[in-house]
């Protein structure tokens, strides 16, 4: 992600002009959250998510209004209905992109990529990984896919982005 943000160069008289630049960028990059109701108080530019946390209701702006994508309490897609957390418990890997959610059991052969193909068949998306160890060869990324998931022995959480 660095790549998408500027840095004064030192000395720089106008600082502010890549200081703004990055916090426009910043409300595309970050996920707003908030009601459902409070939805409208956000501008919904084109690529910024909005994840509505009394619903569930995920969202993606297209310039001049919010899109429904789908649900992290159910989907729109090919989906069992149950929430991205009770697949990822489940042992799933989860793809969330525009006009669905889908869900891919880690006994079928590269379930990862599987899941980054889907988001990227629709132009991006987000990838969930299941709680634990996974093992899978190599993956391809495609533009605008997120791998989500807890790298290395800390485990700490962690996220790939194109």
């Amino acid at each position: 992600m660095p790549d998408r943000y500027t840095t004064p160069s030192k000395g720089s008289s106008d600082w502010d002009v890549p200081i703004n630049e990055n916090f426009e960028r910043l409300d595309i990059d970050v996920e707003h959250r908030g009601s459902d109701d409070d939805r409208s108080d956000i501008v919904p530019q084109t690529g910024a998510k909005y994840l509505a946390t009394d619903t569930g209701n995920v969202y993606i702006g297209n310039g001049t209004a919010w899109e429904q994508i789908g649900t992290f309490s159910g989907t729109s897609g090919e989906g069992s209905g149950d929430s991205v957390q009770q697949l990822r418990a489940d042992g799933n890997v989860v793809a969330v992109y525009n006009g669905g959610v889908d869900s891919f059991d880690m006994n079928n052969e590269s379930p990862v990529q599987t899941a980054l193909d889907r988001c990227g068949e629709h132009g991006g998306g987000d990838v969930f990984l299941p709680y634990g160890t996974i093992t899978e060869g190599n993956i391809t990324f495609h533009t605008n896919c997120n791998l989500y998931g807890k790298w290395g022995v800390s485990g700490k959480d962690a996220t790939i982005r194109t």
